[in-house]
This record gives C-alpha cells, sequence and structure tokens, in this order.
C-alpha cells in the first residue's frame, strides 16, 4: 500500500522524459484523494507537457533514499490561472537508499560489448542468459572505470560510445581478500570528449538498466568493502 503521506503539497517531484533522458522538476501543488496536482515541469530545455493516457516515471528525492514510481497522465486544469496535470496515484513505490549512489573513485578494467541498436527491445524483453547474450557479439572492447555507484560507473575508452547505446558489461572488482564479475546492461547518458588534441580519452556515464535489487545491492556492499579497505590502508 502507497503512504500517502510521502505525498504533500509543496514537496519537489521530477519527471522523467525517456527522449532526452532527464528528469524534469515539479512540485507537487494538491494532494487530492482520486489525483496528484503537478505544476509544469521544468527543465534546461523548457517545459516539459503532460498528455493524457500517457505513463510517465517519477521520482520524489528524500534525504534518505529516492523513490520511483510510474503514474498515468489523466488531464489537466487550471487553478488560480496555473496550469496543472493531474497524475493517479501510483500502484506502487520503488525506493532507493542513498547510499546507492555514492560513487567510489577506482581504476578497474572494463569489458563491454555494444548492442546492436535494433535488437535492443528484443534483447531487454527476452532477457537472456549474459553468455548467449553477447556470444553473437564476438569479443568484448576494453575500457577503465574510473567509478562506481549502485546506480551507475563511469567508463574511460580510447574511443567515442554514442549518447543512448545499450552496453552489456562486465566488471571485474578485486579487494583484498574478495574477487567478484558482475555481469549486467547500461545504458550511456553522457560523453566527455578528451580535454585537448593529445589525450584520447573519452569519458562516458553510464546507468544500470534492468538490474535486480540483489544485484544491485551486491554491487553496494562491494564498494563498501573497497571503501573500508582504503581508508585502513
Amino acid at each position: 500500500m502507497i503512504p500517502k503521506k510521502m505525498f504533500r503539497e509543496n514537496e519537489r517531484i521530477e519527471v522523467f522524459d525517456e527522449i532526452e533522458n532527464v528528469y524534469y522538476k515539479s512540485i507537487i501543488q494538491e494532494v487530492n484523494r482520486d489525483n496528484i496536482a503537478i505544476g509544469v515541469p521544468m527543465g534546461n530545455q523548457g517545459q516539459l507537457l503532460l498528455y493524457k493516457n500517457q505513463i510517465r516515471t517519477f521520482r520524489i528525492i528524500y534525504k534518505d533514499a529516492h523513490y520511483y514510481f510510474k503514474s498515468k497522465v489523466l488531464g489537466r486544469k487550471k487553478s488560480n490561472n496555473l496550469l496543472l496535470f493531474l497524475i493517479a496515484w501510483p500502484a506502487e513505490l520503488k525506493r532507493i537508499q542513498q547510499r546507492a549512489f555514492f560513487r567510489f573513485p577506482c581504476s578497474f578494467e572494463i569489458f563491454y560489448w555494444i548492442l546492436p541498436a535494433e535488437e535492443e527491445k528484443s534483447i531487454r524483453e527476452n532477457k537472456l542468459p549474459f553468455e548467449e547474450l553477447v556470444e553473437p557479439l564476438g569479443p568484448p572492447e576494453k575500457g577503465l572505470m574510473a567509478d562506481i555507484s549502485g546506480g551507475g560507473l563511469q567508463l574511460v575508452a580510447s574511443h567515442e560510445i554514442l549518447k543512448g547505446s545499450i552496453l552489456a558489461l562486465r566488471l571485474p572488482l578485486f579487494s583484498k581478500k574478495e574477487k567478484r564479475t558482475f555481469e549486467l546492461l547500461g545504458k550511456i547518458v553522457w560523453v566527455k570528449p578528451p580535454y585537448n588534441e593529445t589525450a584520447r580519452q573519452h569519458r562516458h556515464a553510464v546507468e544500470f538498466m534492468d538490474i535486480e535489487e540483489k544485484l544491485r545491492e551486491e554491487i553496494i556492499r562491494f564498494i563498501f568493502i573497497l571503501s573500508r579497505e582504503r581508508v585502513r590502508s
């Protein structure tokens, strides 16, 4: 059951735009029995208009965690000359602890395959075992993992990988007492070119996709093992 006390007037709420892969910021203006009314979402690109019957992803950020949910846009209305969008009460919330977003600087080798764009939907829906997924793609490419969190990582490569590309990732992580290899999917959400003409390192932000919470918790656990070892050394 959804704790309705989480939805309060004047609380910030964000709306995800799947085209630009960014969140637009809004404010909860009304909390009604049948719906939640929010202001027009705003971002660097301007306004994000919502249309009736769309299913959108939203998030609310608290100090301890991020709460994600999907909701249907019910329509719009005017209140005191303000345009408001009406969204349905969500059926469930997904909670991700803030500690999942602690970014641990590191320098691990990373192996990756770029998935064919035309096969992305089929691959994600069929959820093949990792080895079956990458076997037709040949040997992996190599890069450097510059940091990692429970939500993603920074990949440094000698060439640019296009924003929006979907990667199959193999992440070997080593601590003093333990070795783990994580295999999962990630999406390139931004790319930074080399700092100058002589440098050849392209930096890519990779967001983990379709990750099970158990696997995310395992990655977070390993990050904290590495963090503790670094503090003690």
